[in-house]
């Protein structure tokens, strides 16, 4: 299931872990399954039906209401709140230094960074390495600046699950998530900048 999960729809995984016996759901494959489908499902009656071993988890993950209701810590060591840039059209680049295609697009997102420096829009990246030293070298190799934020959890982390953040490469490569004022996803799949749709995208945001 897990070789071609990419393959399958939400609904068809759900119909799969729906087929499993009650003793295999709670093993490490069940565990594996459901760990993979949870954050991608809408279906209130299958999470009631099969709710999520981490209880604690699944707690925060409904509590959480919009992108403004997470922290995380920057290059600088400082706790960053999404919060503070209500009022801005945000691009959310989840990325990692391991990720070649995220380090391809380095070049003509800086030149999309600057070329909109005077717009409402804040370009915000968030990288899944779990080793901070990897981070913090590739931030200095490739001359990364702006707002870096960290989450060492990767695909565990919170945030990940929120915003269904999954594997590499459908949304590591440039997950740029492009929010409105109000904080509600216009598009959770944006294109990557090296795509021209990208800046159609931005522009058609900005009325320009």
């Amino acid at each position: 299931m897990f070789k071609h999960k990419r393959q399958l729809s939400v609904n068809s995984l759900q119909m799969y872990f729906s087929m499993l016996s009650n003793k295999v759901k709670v093993i490490n494959l069940g565990r594996r399954i459901l760990e993979e489908l949870y954050p991608q499902t809408n279906d209130e009656t299958f999470k009631k039906l099969n709710p999520y071993y981490d209880k604690e988890f699944e707690e925060k993950l409904n509590s959480v209401k919009s992108v403004y209701d997470f922290r995380l810590r920057n290059n600088f060591n400082k706790e960053i709140s999404l919060s503070t840039f209500k009022g801005k059209y945000l691009i959310l680049d989840f990325w990692a230094s391991w990720c070649m295609p995220c380090i391809a697009n380095f070049p003509k997102q800086k030149q999309l960074i600057n070329l909109y420096k005077n717009d409402p829009i804040e370009f915000i990246s968030i990288s899944f390495d779990k080793d901070e030293g990897k981070w913090k070298e590739a931030l200095e190799k490739y001359h990364l600046r702006g707002v870096q934020l960290l989450a060492p959890k990767a695909f565990d982390e919170l945030i990940a699950a929120y915003f269904k953040v999954m594997w590499v490469p459908h949304y590591i490569i440039i997950d740029n998530i492009i929010i409105d004022k109000n904080g509600i996803i216009i598009n959770a799949e944006a294109p990557q900048p090296l795509d021209p749709d990208f800046k159609i995208g931005i522009n058609k945001l900005l009325k320009k």
